[in-house]
């Protein structure tokens, strides 16, 4: 027997973004039109003097070739843009409308052979591609937005399964089942890669090494990192800072500033393949029916990693005037070479994750007498570790730290009223700018700031021990007539927690495969054209991961309780209790290099001067402050638990009519789900592990769902008219209609009242850590709603809003670290009820097999208003003690939208 299917959709539309490019103006160095969104000129200074250039314009002989050949990497401005632009704003200059087409395709082949009469086999072969070709895809050119080039990101996926089932005699079979799952993801340009730019579309070919400039003669670009651009790609080219710095004393910034280059993990491509291999021999002996078998499964995923400044190397020309070289605007500092920022990455990686997972079991399923049938198994698991082939990773030990190998950072200082920065150990000093970066002397000229990180080859966990996974059921014929059936039923099922990403990098600059010293983002500050090829690098703390090497697997505990009867007429009613528990789940990280709470003040103390930064009003940065109390040249330590918990627990109701014209079901589910959610916090607090589980079990539990849902569905064949008046007209217009729909009655959602105090408040108020994890809650009293006819805004509809009393919460005691007793579940919101209805009709088409079907789908056919949950955020004044939230108490939305209606026609053929 062979089956054959196939679709095949194409969806077009186009992006609309706005942007503001440098103009022919500018590239020329005539800045004199240049003015901010409300019309103020925007003054061009010279570095070498500071003063601004006569007339606002750069001299031609002072325009940098490199930065002038950035400039024209962007289209210059655009008459739609500019006609859409308000003159009074003055947001931006050009508009690009960009096609998009989203082909989506799928088959698949099925053939059935009976090869013999002990044996059966098929195969089932599966294809599938998505897609989004054109401009602006998931992944791909930074510059897609405004049409750096056409490229498409891609999905294509490709499945074989074979099943073999092999009967040695009736009571004894097997069945053997191979299979395998290949998904690609992909970015490629599009058309010829090779080709040159035609009609005024830029190709691929634009995006490649050398720059040019105006006559294409090349310019020679230096780097930190020489050799690394493997694919001889153009730079970034960006108009902002880098990540984790700040201007010192800011320039103008450029809205809707536009971006050249590519992801950082172009070309993207990610594979994931898995083998599965499935065995199980049935064996009938009696009342017993027992099942064995094994199962094999293996994961392979190879995808580009993430990085920082990309292997080709990231240009940031965002202004920073307290630099030597900074002009005061984004675009002139291109065009005179100054640079704010460089940095390039030394290599570009790869992730070949991998695991292999075997299970086996053994299941009886026992017909004790004619009434009752227990089902009996055991399941065993053998979790493999997580590992990355051919992979150097790099994970944190603290038994490998040396605060006297660790890098120095600079911190910033006054020096006669200049803000720099400095060492504290040599007292050197260095740019305010790179305050929070390594001293480069503090390290080995050919070694790395960074002391602690133990490297692993390839593999870093452990496997876990074998995990059992019991399994017991029940099925009983309570009165022996059919009629009644009670069953009940437990298992403990096992899970893997990491997938396989979690070995690569889940963002930049982040995981073991992007740990130093295999991977490095050096980047120089305040440099220009000239300077770059021989100014010195630096380093910034990293996020590296901690461990442990020790996994566990997630465990969940299934059970369920419940009687079924069949009351007549084909309707069933169902009465269950249905309840789960997770243990040791993925996910929650507790991070090793936090700072503890009342560090940076205290309700005693105030803020602790030591901490204070001296050039302004605040803290150090949050990484200097780590390197005061923890470890030296690492941002957060992620140290990966296994805490997360959760339990369901659920009475369900149903009743269930599938006889005749007029089906119909009835559902009612009173239930509760409770996440606990542990905190991401540091261990080595007041009070020791028991107050973190106090902190992580007692005030992060969370009631997470709706108590009560009521769900109603039904499907009526109307009956053919044409019995009535039989003819040809009758039959086509009175036969073959169909109504359907379904109701849906839940409760409301849960939300609680919060508190924020961001102005007045004392630096470092509440919890005197800048790594936060404690989770502040409001202090609430015994009026939380306002007296009868009483509502929280005078201007908003009463109607839509919720009489809370603002002034019975509070912001939390001076001495309490921010944890009020309001609970993270105060209320249930507005519950839900809409009513949704169908109307179809069939037409045949000479034969059974072509139908027409002409159908009207109406949504909230009610319209009937669900509001959603109120806002409760309350902002005070931390001086004044004033609440200035307006809108407390309002509703804003709603649930669901007002009716719709879709009329749709699907042909079948």
């Amino acid at each position: 027997f062979f089956f054959f299917s196939a679709d095949f959709l194409r969806n077009k539309q186009t992006i609309d973004n706005t942007f503001t490019m440098p103009s022919a103006l500018k590239r020329k160095g005539d800045f004199s039109q240049t003015v901010t969104t409300t019309g103020a000129r925007v003054p061009i200074t010279d570095p070498t003097t500071k003063a601004p250039f006569p007339e606002n314009k750069i001299p031609a002989e002072l325009i940098n070739k490199a930065g002038l050949a950035m400039l024209n990497l962007f289209p210059l401005p655009d008459a739609q843009g500019l006609a859409l632009d308000t003159a009074g704003t003055r947001l931006f200059n050009f508009r690009a409308i960009l096609p998009q087409s989203r082909p989506n395709q799928n088959k698949i082949l099925r053939v059935d052979y009976n090869v013999s009469p002990k044996t059966t086999a098929y195969v089932r072969l599966m294809q599938d591609y998505q897609a989004v070709d054109g401009y602006a895809g998931t992944v791909g050119p930074a510059g897609g937005t405004w049409g750096q080039f056409p490229h498409s990101y891609h999905v294509q996926a490709a499945g074989a399964v074979g099943t073999l089932v092999y009967s040695f005699s009736p009571t004894l079979i097997n069945e053997f089942t191979w299979g395998v799952n290949r998904g690609k993801q992909g970015v490629n340009p599009l058309g010829d890669p090779t080709s040159t730019a035609v009609g005024g579309t830029k190709t691929y070919q634009d995006n490649l090494l050398p720059l040019k400039d105006a006559n294409g003669n090349a310019i020679s670009l230096p780097r930190i990192n020489a050799g690394s651009n493997v694919l001889n790609l153009l730079p970034q080219v960006r108009f902002d800072l880098p990540n984790g710095f700040t201007a010192q004393s800011a320039g103008q910034t450029i809205s809707r500033a536009p971006v050249f280059g590519h992801d950082s993990r172009w070309p993207f491509t990610g594979t994931d393949t898995v083998q599965s291999i499935i065995d199980n021999v049935t064996w009938i002996r009696g009342s017993h029916s027992v099942k064995a078998g094994i199962y094999f499964e293996r994961m392979a995923r190879n995808v580009s990693v993430y990085s920082t400044y990309n292997t080709a190397g990231t240009y940031y020309f965002g202004s920073d005037q307290a630099s030597d070289f900074d002009t005061g605007y984004p675009y002139s500092n291109a065009l005179l070479g100054s640079i704010f920022g460089y940095g390039d990455d030394n290599k570009k990686q790869l992730n070949h994750a991998r695991y292999l997972q075997i299970e086996w079991f053994v299941q009886d399923t026992w017909k004790v007498n004619r009434r009752l049938t227990l089902d009996l198994g055991l399941r065993f698991h053998r979790v493999g570790d997580l590992y990355s082939d051919g992979a150097t990773l790099g994970l944190f030990s603290k038994d490998e730290y040396s605060a006297s190998k660790a890098g120095q950072l600079l911190f910033p200082t006054l020096i006669n009223g200049q803000r720099v920065s400095i060492n504290p150990v040599t007292n050197q000093v260095f740019p305010y700018v790179r305050q929070g970066t390594f001293d480069p002397s503090s390290y080995p000229a050919s070694g790395t700031p960074f002391s602690g990180i133990h490297q692993y080859d390839s593999h870093f966990f452990n496997v876990p021990p074998i995990q059992l996974g019991p399994r017991a059921g029940f099925a009983w014929d309570v009165f022996g007539n059919g009629k009644t059936a009670l069953r009940g039923g437990f298992s403990i099922t096992v899970g893997r927690n990491w997938d396989v990403d979690h070995i690569g990098a889940k963002g930049a600059g982040n995981g073991p495969i992007a740990a130093p010293p295999n991977f490095l983002a050096p980047i120089i500050v305040y440099t220009n054209f000239a300077a770059l090829a021989n100014s010195q690098t630096a380093f910034t703390p990293q996020v590296v991961l901690g461990g442990p090497q020790d996994q566990k697997t997630q465990t969940t505990y299934n059970w369920s309780f419940g009687i079924q009867h069949d009351i007549g007429h084909g309707t069933v009613v169902e009465v269950s209790y249905v309840g789960n528990s997770l243990r040791h789940g993925f996910g929650q990280a507790i991070d090793f290099n936090a700072v503890p709470p009342y560090t940076t003040w205290n309700p005693k103390d105030g803020a602790i001067a030591r901490f204070r930064d001296p050039t302004g009003s605040g803290f150090y940065s949050t990484n200097l402050i780590r390197s005061m109390v923890g470890y030296s040249g690492f941002q957060a330590i992620p140290v990966w638990t296994y805490a997360g918990t959760s339990s369901y627990n659920a009475l369900q109701m149903q009743v269930t009519r599938r006889r005749g014209s007029f089906q119909w079901n009835g559902n009612y589910t009173w239930s509760k789900t409770i996440i606990y959610g542990p905190t991401n916090y540091n261990t080595s607090v007041p009070g020791g592990t028991d107050y973190v589980q106090w902190i992580d079990y007692k005030l992060t539990k969370n009631v997470a769902n709706r108590p009560h849902a009521l769900n109603l569905n039904f499907g009526y064949d109307v009956p053919r008219g044409s019995n009535l008046w039989k003819n040809k007209f009758t039959e086509v217009v009175m036969d073959g209609w169909r109504i359907s729909g379904g109701a849906a009655i839940f409760t409301g959602t849960p939300f609680t009242v919060t508190c924020n105090a961001p102005t007045g408040a004392p630096a470092g108020y509440w919890t005197g850590t800048p790594t936060g994890g404690i989770p502040f809650r409001c202090q609430m009293g015994n009026d939380i709603f306002l007296p009868s006819g009483q509502f929280p805004s005078a201007t908003e509809d009463p109607r839509l809003q919720w009489a809370f009393n603002s002034k019975n919460f509070t912001l939390p005691a001076i001495d309490s670290l921010g944890i009020g007793n309001t609970p993270p579940t105060l209320f249930y919101g507005s519950g839900l009820f809409n009513v949704d209805l169908s109307l179809a009709k069939e037409f045949k088409l000479g034969s059974e097999r072509r139908t027409l079907e002409l159908r009207a789908e109406t949504f909230n056919i009610l319209n009937h208003f669900n509001p959603n949950n109120p806002n409760t955020g309350l902002t005070y004044n931390f001086t004044t003690g004033a609440q200035t939230s307006s809108t407390f108490g309002v509703i804003n939305g709603a649930q669901v939208q007002a009716r719709r209606m879709i009329l749709s026609a699907r042909l079948r053929f």
